[in-house]
């Protein structure tokens, strides 16, 4: 992915995730994809705007779950301001 600021390594690790394991993403469009970190937390996801059959243009807030030991135990992402229209909530488990 092409981060157009600075986006910690966790962060980074949820973003694949999104991609690869909820929208099915292949590794060349992964490396193709730009993310703009808008607030912490808060991504603007970009990919092939002018192609409409494979575009990706969506805001996502990403939150840390963490159990009671304070391990990160899965991503809340909740996505908004898509484009095409799969705003929505979900979790990303962290195996």
């Amino acid at each position: 992915m092409k981060y157009l600021n600075e986006v910690s390594e966790v962060h980074k690790v949820a973003l694949s995730m999104l991609l690869f394991s909820t929208c099915g993403e292949d590794e060349e469009t992964l490396k193709e994809t730009t993310v703009e970190q808008i607030a912490d937390g808060i991504f603007h996801i970009t990919y092939a705007l002018d192609n409409p059959f494979e575009a990706m243009d969506f805001f996502v807030v990403i939150d840390r779950v963490r159990d009671s030991t304070g391990v990160t135990s899965h991503f809340h992402c909740t996505v908004f301001r898509s484009v095409y229209g799969d705003n929505g909530e979900f979790d990303i488990a962290i195996k």
